[in-house]
């Protein structure tokens, strides 16, 4: 899958992010608080509608490719006139009852390849031109409702679109020893496991297992970055039998580390190798912060991975970093400003910046519309 463009507002809020056009790689900059990260967002609040599971009242347009065959999937949803109980449970797990309106459908379209495939009026749909006689959920997408191949291609496609945020994380992967041969077994090819919906953690276990030659492409990838490991395996700890855990040795070091034992951006750059080698290809990567927790060694080897992937994988980041910024080609940005509770993303070449990186940068950094974040600035 690959997004082509992509319009957004959130009625709740009255957050409203205008027509953006993208590329295998965008980069977004602005100044703080224009709505980079509002727009990653708003992308993943997609994928949650796709599924089925969502609680904003939006409205949206986005087109996006699959292979050769072209979609446009807009659509509207309008508060429910009558609340409903939901069951919530706190960060404690203590359940708690809440009522709450439940979006509706207000409408609904697809365009596939040209021409109009589905179109809906709350609970009334029209099929390929032919108005369905039973009536359908006024709660859900009609991606989340048509078994018909081409919704279901679609509805797929939205799954692969990965936030991707392990600045905090470090939890690593628990796989039961019994059923390890069962799992091991589960897929037969690197294709379906590339393109399985488990998470990255979980295909490298089975990539350790069923493919070491890819896997050893892995661990090089991560050790020219950080020199002072020369070990990793997806192995038991010593003490705990019952789990498998990644794990890495450091040179001179007896010990073997597992995830929970590294920096915080050690493991973000393994996630992102991660990521670059074992997601299906199509898959959609968002980054907020691309240079959060990492080093400037990290961020320049995945900067160049990551512009080697973009095609094979489509990136749309986020980043103040200069050495980023100055290192993705200034084709590939859009500046992003806002106006009141707009948020607009611009070409560089609408704000006539020069044609090499370097010029390009240096009038960026003092472009007004930058510094300040404002749309007319």
């Amino acid at each position: 899958m690959k997004i082509h463009s992509f319009s957004f507002t959130n009625k709740d809020t009255n957050l409203q992010i205008e027509p953006i056009h993208f590329k295998d790689l965008t980069l977004l900059v602005g100044a703080s608080g224009v709505g980079k990260t509002q727009i990653l967002r708003a992308i993943q609040c997609l994928r949650n509608v796709a599924e089925g599971s969502f609680e904003f009242v939006v409205k949206w347009d986005i087109s996006f490719s699959i292979n050769k065959d072209k979609y446009e999937w807009a659509g509207e949803f309008k508060h429910h006139e009558k609340g409903k109980l939901v069951t919530s449970f706190s960060f404690e797990g203590k359940e708690k009852r809440r009522d709450i309106n439940i979006p509706i459908v207000l409408y609904e379209r697809i365009i596939f390849n040209g021409q109009v495939f589905i179109e809906r009026q709350e609970t009334i749909l029209i099929f390929k031109g032919e108005k369905s006689p039973i009536p359908i959920k006024a709660e859900q997408s009609v991606l989340a409702l048509v078994p018909e191949p081409v919704i279901q291609t679609a509805q797929k496609a939205f799954r692969n679109i990965v936030y991707s945020d392990y600045t905090n994380s470090a939890d690593g992967i628990k796989l039961t020893e019994g059923m390890e041969k069962k799992e091991i077994a589960k897929y037969s090819s690197l294709d379906e496991i590339k393109n399985s919906s488990e998470k990255i953690e979980v295909k490298l276990f089975w990539v350790y297992k069923k493919d070491k030659k890819l896997f050893n492409q892995i661990k090089q990838t991560f050790t020219e970055i950080f020199p002072l490991i020369e070990g990793l395996k997806v192995e038991p700890l010593p003490n705990d039998r019952l789990f498998h855990f990644i794990q890495f040795k450091e040179a001179e070091i007896e010990e073997w580390l597992s995830v929970v034992d590294i920096s915080a951006g050690m493991y973000r750059t393994f996630i992102h190798i991660l990521e670059l080698y074992l997601s299906a290809d199509g898959t959609i990567i968002l980054i907020d912060e691309f240079e959060n927790s990492l080093g400037i060694n990290c961020i320049d080897e995945l900067t160049t991975e990551m512009k080697a992937a973009a095609g094979r994988l489509q990136f749309i980041i986020t980043s103040h970093h200069p050495y980023i910024i100055n290192n993705i080609g200034v084709n590939n940005w859009k500046i992003v400003t806002k106006s009141g509770a707009k948020i607009f993303a611009q070409d560089a070449a609408d704000f006539q910046l020069g044609k090499s990186k370097h010029e390009a940068f240096v009038q960026l950094l003092n472009l007004p519309a930058f510094k300040t974040g404002r749309r007319n600035a």
